[in-house]
């Protein structure tokens, strides 16, 4: 998927009138190389399109940066938990490369029952289908090597 329109097509499979309310909420952003999207332990409730760019979601563990994903150009970006929720991010979200990302903010996440009466089946798609890619990687990891991982 390589525009918003296209994305918000496959991920919520809006009608025409829902699909244009939902494009008009995603405001464009730039991040530059370095940058955080969001970050560990901050309230930063957003999802992002990434229109451009590369940004690596990440965690410290014992001392360590562990990558738990790069997304990039084409992908939807948030932190669940705080998206969701409205808690504390989790995880690190940094631009590898400069980045251009739409952007719908938290407020606008949450205005969207008043804005689109089937916004809970809207949503509930959604997160199926992230849920079912989230499912995919997985398996890959679980059952490929990291040079075929990395060939996928």
């Amino acid at each position: 998927m390589s525009t918003l329109t296209e994305a918000i097509t496959y991920y919520f499979n809006p009608t025409a009138e829902e699909l244009q309310v939902l494009q008009a909420q995603f405001k464009p952003m730039q991040l530059a190389k370095g940058d955080f999207y969001l970050q560990a332990g901050q309230y930063g409730p957003k999802l992002g399109f990434i229109r451009d760019g590369y940004l690596r979601i990440y965690q410290y563990y014992e001392g360590e940066e562990v990558t738990q994903w790069v997304s990039g150009p084409g992908q939807f970006i948030t932190e669940v938990q705080s998206l969701l929720f409205e808690k504390p991010c989790r995880w690190y979200i940094e631009a590898i490369t400069d980045c251009t990302i739409d952007n719908l903010a938290g407020d606008a996440y949450r205005a969207m029952p008043g804005l689109l009466p089937n916004w809970s089946l809207i949503e509930k798609l959604f997160m199926a289908k992230c849920f079912a890619v989230m499912e995919d990687r997985i398996f890959t990891f679980l059952s490929l090597t990291a040079e075929e991982r990395y060939q996928v």
